[in-house]
């Protein structure tokens, strides 16, 4: 992370008001996250992590927003996904030993991996990093069909299943259910973050009834509350839930060289971890 510059008018630019508030903490946080040209990788959990580690939130569906509202780029390279934060450098006034950016840059020919609409651009003087127009192709690729809340609501429910075969295997997605589960979604809180949430109250002594017998673990009670997922995720991971899986020897090996570095160069423990899912473990255990 980098120190950033943030002038007055970013409070009260009418477009950017128009966006959820922790949209536009995530907005500032990329402008820290990003090397010196505004250029960043488009890792949703790792920025995640990064910016907004203790909420609940779909980091991708705002990285979404903001890309549809011009304020960023999001762009892929051959296999690689990236973020170009619009008109950085005409804002910002990165330090001179600042290292260069090792990111390609967006053309006009590489796949913009968001739609976006046709809007005004911001005035310069918002003080904002603000868009400059027709910096997209007007080739942009197919859309991908949006899942539908019913979609998402069913594979929710789909998933508690799988976790609790034998407790809800004559269970049925009720009204209540869907309700609860739909009710979280439309919250903001991210499927998969629900997934996490059921997975963990697997493991919880308290949603299996050991206190007084009673079971309590069914997707209406756990999404009954937006809170109810939260203390989940929050509970699991304070109790030093450990990795989803067994490393390998060499991926211990990349793993411990970057926590040495975590604390004294981020930039750099990030840089030499090549995967998102081990830097997600250097991550965890650096904020152990």
């Amino acid at each position: 992370m980098r120190a950033r510059g943030i002038k007055p008018g970013f409070f009260v630019n009418a477009d950017l008001v128009q966006l959820a508030p922790l949209t536009r903490i995530l907005f500032i946080g990329l402008w820290c996250m990003a090397d010196r040209m505004g250029r960043l990788k488009d890792s949703p959990m790792t920025i995640k992590l990064t910016v907004l580690p203790g909420d609940v939130c779909d980091v991708d569906a705002m990285l979404d927003s903001l890309a549809i509202n011009k304020f960023i780029i999001r762009y892929q390279v051959d296999e690689c996904r990236y973020i170009q934060v619009q008109n950085f450098k005409k804002h910002q006034s990165p330090h001179i030993k600042e290292r260069d950016s090792t990111i390609p840059a967006p053309d006009l020919h590489q796949t913009c991996t968001v739609q976006t609409p046709d809007q005004h651009p911001l005035t310069p003087d918002s003080g904002l990093l603000t868009p400059e127009e027709n910096i997209l192709s007007d080739e942009t690729p197919d859309q991908i069909p949006k899942i539908t809340k019913a979609t998402l609501v069913r594979e929710r429910f789909a998933h508690w299943k799988a976790v609790f075969p034998e407790e809800t295997a004559r269970m049925t997605l009720t009204k209540d259910r869907a309700r609860s589960i739909s009710a979280r979604l439309t919250e903001g809180i991210a499927p998969e973050i629900i997934d996490e949430a059921v997975t963990n109250a697997r493991d919880d002594p308290w949603w299996n009834g050991a206190q007084d017998g009673q079971w309590k673990a069914d997707i209406k009670s756990i999404c009954g509350k937006g809170s109810n997922v939260e203390k989940l995720l929050v509970k699991a991971r304070s109790n030093g839930k450990g990795p989803s899986r067994q490393f390998s020897t060499e991926e211990e090996a990349i793993i411990m060289a970057s926590l040495e570095k975590y604390e004294t160069d981020w930039e750099a423990a990030h840089d030499m971890t090549p995967t998102d899912e081990l830097w997600v473990e250097v991550m965890r255990r650096g904020k152990a």
